[in-house]
């Protein structure tokens, strides 16, 4: 995600975003057990969290999610 850089810069890895499912599912997998949270809602549905102050990086797990076939909504901030 690029050491160098401020949090708010932080994109998702070129070789990420162009790699195999199984890569960027990998991604995926290991970004929600570091920094994000899956759980499911009282209707039993499926949700993952993950906070972040790249706008950048929001966009591209948008997207890497969608490719894995995950819908997606966005919140400016976490619902509680």
């Amino acid at each position: 995600l690029g050491m160098k850089s401020k949090a708010t810069g932080k994109r998702v890895p070129a070789a990420i975003a162009s790699g195999s499912a199984e890569v960027r599912a990998a991604f995926l997998a290991g970004l929600f057990d570091s920094d994000g949270c899956l759980a499911t809602n009282s209707r039993g549905v499926g949700v993952a969290f993950v906070t972040t102050a790249s706008p950048g990086l929001l966009q591209d797990l948008r997207r890497l999610m969608q490719l894995e076939g995950v819908a997606v909504k966005l919140y400016p901030q976490r619902v509680q």
